[in-house]
């Protein structure tokens, strides 16, 4: 369309320059109707690609979070999954969508206006076509150097979101010791490395950038040049500089896109390497394993809790998970589902999990909100959830109440409700009979033996026995069975 519209466009003015009047108005109309039809087209097609962009961003950044809640994505800290989710997404993905077709585009302009500006002169052609060429040339002496600033930036964003989760954590640690200045003294050291980075990455494009224009501004105005030369020493007649500048034109242009494909290679490149390894820990467990938990150890301060724990369940395996308070149950679990970030080792899960943990979270809102929003979820069942309610005796009008205003038993009774109601490979429980009484640890213990999931389940119990095919003890922070 553009090509078609440039080659329109000068064939007007050479019939303007030939005073061909009535050659003049055809063409007029036949270029207005050109514009009519394809301006429309392009205006939705372009509409319609900016959605399928903007939908594509956002199914990709939900996907790479469900697997990092699930585990099957590790990241080691809060850095890593911005970066992982924002910059280097965006660098990866702004080269499918975006620059990638863009240099489609641009080498289809060039094709077209170089075969275009063959019909007039083939000399003339190959020679614009090879001068827009040069334009390329000094994007590949910035690569190296372009993708390392940009390496080096990404790692100290990753270091000052990290530093400042760190600090909001442990804010009143750090009043408690007066430690606030040296906190503030470090982040800005932090903060001016990253200003200096950013900077230096800036000065990189701009650079480039100038380059770039000067480069274009030579070759197009030379063009000119090189023109009036083969008119008045190679034979070309006036009439066809039109079309030869405007397609000309065209070709220089469109190198703009080449360019910037080629600009960014070295921070595509650098996003992917990223991305890429990234996704390689994700890996197939052996077997039949829902669950594949490998050297997992974890330290709070100088108390080492977990000492490389390892782990597996097959698929309708029943676990129970044992040890004396403090030897790190909770801890591990906790790592399994990826509320906690371990110190070392792996967690490798391709399995649906449904999870009741020992303390139920108290909330401001009502149980019935979010169970409402639970009940938008295909893997969940509101008419399991209320006859579990009933089998626990739990009043349904005590779900309109904050679940903070709710005993511990009330809320152990529907989380437990809000687990057994999702379709899961693994069902995850810490201490489930903590806070029920007798009546709902029975039911509790019915509903569990006759489900032929897999389970990991914590407890001290003795009367939740399920015929447990295997015990694993956590004995001063290591695993044994």
């Amino acid at each position: 369309f553009t090509v078609s519209c440039g080659y329109a466009a000068s064939h007007m003015l050479n019939m303007a320059m030939a005073q061909e009047g009535d050659g003049l108005i055809r063409a007029g109309v036949a270029f207005l109707a050109l514009l009519l039809v394809g301006l429309p087209v392009a205006w939705l097609l372009s509409r319609t690609a900016t959605r399928t962009r903007i939908w594509d961003r956002q199914q990709f950044r939900e996907e790479m979070s469900r697997r990092i809640l699930s585990n099957r994505l590790e990241v080691s800290s809060v850095g890593e999954q911005e970066q992982l989710l924002g910059q280097i997404s965006d660098q990866v993905a702004e080269q499918y969508q975006v620059r990638i077709p863009k240099i489609i585009e641009g080498v289809c302009i060039i094709a077209g206006a170089t075969a275009l500006m063959c019909l007039e002169r083939p000399s003339i052609a190959v020679l614009f076509a090879l001068m827009g060429l040069i334009q390329i040339i000094p994007v590949f002496a910035y690569e190296k150097w372009t993708k390392k600033i940009y390496e080096e930036s990404w790692d100290n964003d990753e270091i000052e979101m990290n530093w400042i989760t760190q600090g909001v954590d442990g804010i009143r640690t750090l009043k408690s010791y007066g430690a606030e200045r040296w906190f503030a003294k470090r982040y800005l050291e932090i903060n001016r490395r990253g200003i200096a980075l950013g900077n230096k990455a800036v000065t990189t494009g701009g650079l480039e950038n100038i380059l770039y224009a000067s480069i274009d501004a030579v070759l197009r105005y030379g063009s000119y040049l090189i023109l009036g030369l083969y008119v008045l020493y190679g034979d070309l007649p006036a009439a066809s500089l039109p079309i030869l500048v405007v397609l000309s034109g065209y070709v220089f242009s469109s190198m703009d896109k080449l360019c910037t494909f080629f600009r960014y290679r070295a921070t595509y490149s650098a996003a992917l390497q990223r991305l890429e390894s990234a996704l390689r820990q994700e890996s197939v467990t052996d077997g039949q394993d829902l669950l594949c938990v490998k050297g997992i150890s974890k330290a709070f301060d100088e108390k080492q809790v977990l000492s490389h724990v390892d782990l597996s369940i097959k698929a309708g395996e029943r676990v129970r998970l044992s040890g004396a308070n403090g030897s790190g149950k909770s801890t591990l679990l906790s790592i399994v589902l990826g509320e906690l970030t371990q110190d070392a080792g792996t967690v490798h899960t391709s399995a649906r999990i449904a999870v009741s943990m020992q303390e139920d979270p108290a909330l401001p809102q009502s149980a019935d909100s979010f169970v409402n929003a639970l009940a938008q979820q295909s893997d969940w069942h509101m008419d399991k959830f209320k006859t579990h309610l009933r089998e626990f005796h739990f009043p349904e009008e005590l779900l309109l109440r904050p679940t903070q205003e709710l005993s511990g038993g009330e809320r152990k009774k529907i989380f437990l409700s809000v687990a057994l109601s999702r379709d899961a490979d693994l069902l995850i429980l810490d201490e489930p009979t903590n806070h029920l009484d007798a009546e709902s640890r029975a039911y509790l213990k019915n509903e569990l033996a006759s489900r032929t999931c897999a389970m990991l389940i914590c407890t001290h119990d003795p009367m939740l026995d399920l015929a447990w095919d295997r015990t694993v003890k956590l004995e001063g922070g290591i695993s044994n069975g």
